[in-house]
């Protein structure tokens, strides 16, 4: 299975600015190139968000999207305890005794608990027809 790419997700990004003029709306199959569009279509231009790498205690969901718990919402991608070179969030102390994975992205902002979240490169990408 291929993985999505900085490409593919600013490609996504890039398709949700411009129907947000048109108010035409398209689906994904994969969760990262979805969040990418959708943040398009509220107006978010992603072409120059950072790439970034950082750690998580515990695996990536299946989907690559985070839930924050607390608040019963879906994070904008994945979050992260911390990126390299910076301190963990305070959420990251109810995470800790789980394993440390790394992950590279692009960088969309902060979740809910002021975690760095991601557009995540590792995910699997679903859409095969390239759009």
């Amino acid at each position: 299975m291929k993985k999505v790419s900085r490409e593919r997700i600013l490609k996504a990004n890039q398709a949700g600015l411009k129907d947000r003029e048109t108010d035409r709306w398209r689906s994904f199959y994969t969760p990262t190139l979805q969040v990418a569009y959708n943040l398009g279509q509220a107006g978010r231009d992603l072409s120059n968000a950072p790439e970034v790498r950082g750690y998580r205690y515990g695996p990536a969901p299946q989907s690559f999207i985070s839930q924050n718990w607390r608040d019963d919402r879906s994070e904008h991608g994945l979050s992260l305890a911390a990126l390299d070179g910076q301190e963990e969030t305070w959420s990251a102390m109810f995470v800790w005794h789980r394993n440390v994975f790394y992950y590279s992205g692009l960088l969309v902002g902060r979740g809910a608990d002021g975690e760095p979240v991601i557009l995540c490169y590792e995910a699997e990408d679903y859409d095969l027809d390239g759009d």
